[in-house]
């Protein structure tokens, strides 16, 4: 999975991904394959389809309770029970994901 997705010319904005969510995804997808050696995770799935729904509807996920000046989002993978959290940046046309949250309300390790 690539830290940043480039944004193309018919306006979808580019994903970009901060190290804290990266490591939270890779060490989820590892965690899986310790627990079920012989069931792929569905998480890089998940996430592919998320971001590239994120690219073209950046606000599809639901506003999160934060100070003022930080509007977080969150999008529920729903094959996984994870959410996505992230930011949009509108006049920079980025969404910034920054952490991944298990339905249960634990952060991934």
């Amino acid at each position: 999975m690539s830290s940043s997705r480039g944004s193309d010319d018919n306006g979808k904005f580019t994903i970009d991904f901060t190290p804290k969510a990266h490591l939270a995804i890779d060490l989820e997808q590892q965690l899986w394959l310790l627990l079920h050696e012989d069931e792929p995770s569905q998480l890089a799935g998940e996430v592919a389809r998320a971001i590239e729904a994120l690219a073209v509807h950046p606000y599809l996920g639901r506003r999160l309770q934060t100070p003022r000046t930080r509007k977080l989002f969150k999008l529920l993978l729903g094959r996984t029970g994870f959410f996505l959290t992230y930011e949009v940046l509108p006049r920079r046309r980025i969404v910034r994901i920054v952490g991944l949250i298990h339905g249960s309300g634990e952060r991934a390790p």
